[in-house]
């Protein structure tokens, strides 16, 4: 995903976590890689039926940490080696460009399914039969099972002494 931020486009790519990114993302927040990710999603708050309401829920207290690797595994991806503890940048800047970031992707991945399915109804475009082959001059009256070519068989050897005459 493209994320617009700093005055500058940054590639984010949550499927190519190197090793030692994660292992930096762990020690960091104190979460596996998993639990990190789960808590970097915001949740909408729900009624007494289950609905949503359009209110976020708050996040939990790690939260924080949570955006701010994300936002040092931005940074690291593009090439920039900064101390995760050392790094400060605008929070909430950075929230709202990742939000913006998501909604283009999702937007992105929906134009594409879309495009998919419409390619899957549309007929195919190959037709059901081959047209007949060109007919030449003359066909071969050969048997389609014999193979047309010049190679005789090889001469068998006469025996010693055997003759033609029976």
């Amino acid at each position: 995903m493209i994320i617009v931020f700093e005055d500058a486009e940054w590639e984010l790519d949550l499927t190519r976590v190197s090793y030692q990114q994660a292992m930096v993302i762990q020690l960091y927040t104190g979460m596996s890689i998993g639990e990190w990710e789960d808590s970097i999603d915001v949740k909408e708050k729900t009624d007494a039926d289950g609905n949503p309401t359009g209110e976020l829920e708050n996040p939990p207290p790690e939260w924080l940490k949570s955006v701010g690797s994300l936002y040092w595994l931005m940074r690291a991806q593009a090439g920039d080696k900064i101390p995760i503890a050392e790094m400060d940048f605008d929070f909430g800047g950075f929230v709202a460009a990742l939000m913006e970031g998501l909604a283009a992707e999702l937007e992105r991945s929906r134009l594409e399914a879309a495009a998919r399915a419409d390619a899957a109804e549309r007929p195919d475009p190959t037709p059901l039969s081959s047209p007949p082959s060109p007919r030449g001059g003359r066909q071969s009256r050969a048997p389609a099972s014999r193979r047309a070519g010049t190679r005789q068989p090889p001469a068998l050897p006469a025996a010693a002494g055997v003759t033609g005459s029976g």
